[in-house]
């Protein structure tokens, strides 16, 4: 299974773009849709598109957790969803979740119900947080 555009969309969304370098205090220096410069890559300034491609990239990482985690069939939507929220969140942190303990004993609503309890950062709720996790339920809930 590979991500649709559902995902990458979310992700784009709520991820916002830089064009250029920044400095994230959690990862380093940052470009496009969150994408961690590595050693010996350079970029000054970057186009949207190539922000999507990066992203295409790294997104990666969240398809092999998945694969590696999820022992349950996936719809497409809900792999889509679950694309967005690991890519969020991380590999670790999911790989702990309650919400792979529902989705592994097959239980889908509890699961999707798991969504609203990722919303807070530094105990803080966060209205983009809660966005976020809305727009990733939705497509997780979708027949696609």
């Amino acid at each position: 299974m590979k991500p649709s555009d559902k995902a990458i969309n979310i992700i784009t969304e709520y991820e916002g773009f830089s064009a250029t370098p920044y400095m994230d205090p959690n990862d380093g220096w940052t470009i496009g849709y969150g994408h961690l410069i590595k050693p010996g890559e350079t970029f000054l300034a970057i186009t949207r598109e190539q922000g999507r491609a990066l992203l295409r990239s790294d997104v990666a990482q969240a398809e092999l957790a998945i694969a590696d985690l999820v022992k349950e069939p996936l719809t497409q939507g809900m792999y889509d969803a679950l694309v967005s929220f690991v890519f969020n969140i991380g590999r670790g942190q999911f790989s702990r979740s309650t919400m792979l303990k529902h989705l592994n004993a097959g239980d889908r609503l509890a699961a999707f119900q798991e969504f609203d309890r990722w919303i807070i950062d530094d105990g803080k709720k966060l209205l983009g947080l809660a966005r976020r996790r809305a727009a990733e339920g939705c497509v997780f809930l979708s027949d696609d």
